[in-house]
């Protein structure tokens, strides 16, 4: 078992017993939890993967961003420093397409400026991040709608779908759009130029899906781009490693194409 399964089972155990006990600790367990998820890469990924899916309850994952959000961001706040997006402490699955679709950071925001300016939080001299979602009495959640009770069995919901990816993690499956010229990697898209040899070479390696585990000699993917061009071995072998630099750079995926200096083969783990 790695070392983020086992944190993000302490944290969740924390934050179930926290439920026998008040208000407050509930809520800082709920922040250390979200937090932790919110700024470890790994389990950024497979939220991300999950959101973009639509494979996340959406409630559940606005509460995920924004108490992670509050909880990275709630020193900043305090000083006042909070100029510049990364003092949002902006979780690390966000990105544009997430904002597009969730609207989060924009919650986020409008979160923030209701905190800084709420007169019982003014002159308060022990602000902790747990004041940010009570209200003047101390009570956590003010929103009657949302119990925490109903709050918890989505969390536990997540947190079975969650560590389920993250001890099985789902397969990156590989494929070649040559109508947009994009090589798809899980829910990565890398972009290349139209009627280039890379182009090329993607959209004959994926066309037939009858002949993807195939291995592909540079000869049979020079003749059918141009017989007549004089293409060399090197010249494609060229072609796939500057294919392959991409690929590291946008995904960390260093092994999708097996190459040897007459041919390619698509590395069968990313096939289904």
């Amino acid at each position: 078992m790695d070392e983020s399964t086992i944190i993000l089972r302490d944290r969740f155990k924390s934050l179930e017993e926290s439920l026998d006990l008040n208000d407050k600790d509930f809520a800082f367990a709920l922040f250390d939890y979200c937090a932790y998820i919110c700024s470890s890469e790994k389990l950024s990924q497979i939220v991300q993967e999950m959101a973009k899916e639509d494979d996340i309850d959406r409630e559940t994952f606005h509460w995920l961003f924004m108490f992670g959000a509050l909880r990275n961001s709630f020193r900043n706040l305090r000083t006042g420093k909070m100029e510049r997006e990364k003092d949002l402490g902006l979780p690390l699955f966000f990105d544009k397409e997430i904002e597009d679709n969730y609207h989060v950071a924009e919650a986020l925001m409008g979160l923030l400026s209701v905190v800084k300016n709420a007169p019982h939080l003014q002159d308060k001299e022990d602000l902790s991040v747990y004041d940010l979602v009570s209200d003047e009495t101390g009570k956590f959640l003010k929103n009657e709608d949302v119990p925490i009770k109903k709050m918890i069995i989505k969390f536990r919901s997540f947190q079975s779908d969650l560590l389920s990816r993250l001890i099985k993690p789902k397969r990156q499956i590989v494929s070649f759009d040559a109508n947009d010229s994009a090589l798809k990697i899980g829910n990565k898209k890398i972009l290349f130029r139209k009627h280039t040899e890379q182009y090329h070479t993607l959209k004959i390696i994926f066309e037939d899906q009858s002949e993807i585990w195939k291995e592909w000699f540079f000869s049979e993917i020079a003749e059918k781009i141009d017989q007549y061009k004089g293409y060399s071995d090197k010249d494609f072998h060229n072609y796939l490693s500057a294919i392959k630099k991409r690929v590291s750079t946008e995904t960390g995926i260093k092994d999708l194409f097996i190459t040897t200096n007459q041919s390619v083969t698509i590395n069968k783990k990313y096939l289904e």
